[in-house]
């Protein structure tokens, strides 16, 4: 269990020098936290209210304005003109994030992606999966009582990304078993309705043996 916010362990995992787009930005706070660091950061949203207030927000700073770019745009259509970029994807679902992602991956052939969704997790990791993205790094974060799963995937790591996670799962954290159990109890309902989830329920009970173990 990382012991950072969850925005301080997204902007952990933005190398230096990169080139940004903070996706679905709203406050801006992610790019905003790392721009000293980096090349550039795009911010993009599709809601024109909080595309100017950033601006305004930004343009009240000393962050001299070569640094970043600010955009009203749709994730899911823009033409991205970049290559090779890391692209932060938070605070959303996961299947709009798929839906950008998909078009990301019509204009740049190599991206990382940092994820933070708020719902449909594991489908969003079968889609990165299928497409041959691998597992950089990945981390549990406990905030105001909820927990967030943090990864970041790119073409040219080398760890299998799994559906349930794997480097999360090695922290020395307590609170671990508090997931694992949520989900357990999760999977063992969604069982009753359906043979479909039964595999993900071992793969479960299997992790938390595995931490008990450890």
């Amino acid at each position: 269990m990382s012991n950072l916010s969850r925005i301080k362990c997204i902007q952990s995992m933005v190398e230096d020098d990169s080139l940004v787009y903070d996706l679905c930005c709203d406050h801006g706070i992610i790019g905003i936290g790392v721009i000293a660091r980096v090349s550039k950061v795009y911010f993009i949203d599709r809601v024109e209210s909080i595309i100017t207030r950033l601006a305004n927000t930004l343009a009240g700073t000393d962050i001299p304005s070569s640094k970043y770019v600010v955009l009203k745009r749709d994730a899911t259509k823009y033409k991205f003109s970049n290559f090779s970029a890391i692209y932060i994807i938070a605070g959303i679902g996961g299947d709009l994030a798929i839906e950008i992602i998909k078009n990301i991956l019509a204009h740049d052939s190599n991206p990382s992606f940092i994820i933070n969704v708020n719902k449909n997790t594991r489908k969003l990791r079968l889609f990165l999966n299928h497409s041959n993205f691998k597992l950089y790094t990945e981390t549990l974060v406990k905030e105001n009582g909820i927990y967030y799963e943090i990864f970041k995937v790119s073409k040219s790591a080398s760890e299998h990304l799994s559906e349930i996670g794997s480097k999360m799962w090695q922290q020395d954290n307590p609170e671990l078993i508090s997931y694992v159990d949520h989900k357990i109890a999760y999977y063992e309902n969604s069982c009753k309705y359906s043979n479909e989830y039964s595999q993900l329920l071992r793969d479960y009970k299997k992790q938390k043996n595995l931490i008990l173990n450890n």
